[in-house]
């Protein structure tokens, strides 16, 4: 597990921290500005789509310890509440998208074949 705990991506990714309504006013630096008081960020950013703020964005931390001081608190940027979640639980992938499937699969196809699954004599006669 030591070489999982590099400097790689996925490692820091566990301290990342989703914001939610966010202000059109706020920028990226804004951002990080407001979360390095609880400590040293390595990635901070505004979603924008087709040059249009989205209201929501992403800051990482270094450390679990400086990601749940600012989960902790209420953080108000640019005079608005701002709703901050982890963006990744505790190492774990998020669940498949839908929340379906697989067990579905299981119910379709057994009853098919018609008189095939019936024993001699039970099939239904065709006289008129």
């Amino acid at each position: 597990a030591e070489e999982a705990r590099g400097t790689g991506v996925e490692f820091f990714a566990m301290f990342k921290l989703f914001l939610g309504g966010v202000s059109p006013n706020t920028t990226t630096e804004a951002i990080q500005d407001h979360f390095s008081k609880y400590g040293a960020i390595t990635d901070a950013i505004v979603m924008y789509k087709d040059g249009k703020h989205r209201g929501f964005g992403f800051v990482t931390f270094e450390s679990e310890d400086s990601m749940n001081a600012a989960i902790g608190e209420e953080q108000i940027i640019d005079g608005r509440t701002i709703d901050v979640k982890s963006a990744v639980g505790k190492g774990e992938a998020p669940p498949p998208s839908g929340g379906k499937g697989g067990s579905n699969g299981g119910s379709k196809g057994g009853s098919k074949g018609g008189s095939s699954s019936r024993g001699p004599g039970s099939s239904v006669p065709c006289d008129k």
